[in-house]
């Protein structure tokens, strides 16, 4: 069953709304309510093409997080705060900031998508209007033609 429907941000995306919507989902994740969150957009490629993307939202995918070469000595970094508070602090901005991006980027695809539909339209009206045009000279040619047969096949009767 459908929660909640927020469809309405894919017409003019708001940063607001957009944190609005990852707290729900990060908390809905944190209470247990959802296994897993996965979103499905499209993606600006290019102006021909938007294809769909899959990405798991939540739990994040360890792909994301870079383990490093094996064989590599760790960096003793220096951190401030400790880490555990850098990532409680930075996490959420970062879940924010992605359901922010895939709204632009799918807003981008959209809109893309339109502008290519409307130039199809252009040009199969553009060659519908050459189509017509060439058969109306055609038809009246032919009236013209048979027309002036007509006055010279009475003056010599």
């Amino acid at each position: 069953p459908v929660k909640e429907d927020r469809s309405y941000l894919a017409d003019k995306p708001s940063y607001d709304e957009a944190a609005e919507m990852a707290s729900m989902l990060v908390d809905s994740f944190i209470s247990g309510e959802v296994a897993q969150v996965v979103l499905v957009y499209s993606h600006f490629a290019s102006p021909a093409s938007q294809p769909v993307v899959r990405e798991n939202y939540l739990p994040l995918p360890m792909h994301d997080i870079d383990r490093g070469d094996k064989n590599e000595q760790a960096i003793d970094y220096i951190l401030e705060p400790d880490p555990l508070t850098l990532v409680k602090h930075l996490l959420p901005l970062v879940l924010l900031l992605k359901i922010y991006t895939v709204l632009l980027d799918a807003n981008a695809a959209e809109h893309a998508a339109r502008t290519l539909a409307m130039q199809i339209a252009s040009d199969n009206a553009q060659d519908l209007i050459g189509e017509l045009t060439l058969a109306y000279n055609k038809g009246r040619q032919q009236e013209i033609t048979a027309e002036i047969l007509d006055l010279v096949g009475g003056t010599m009767a």
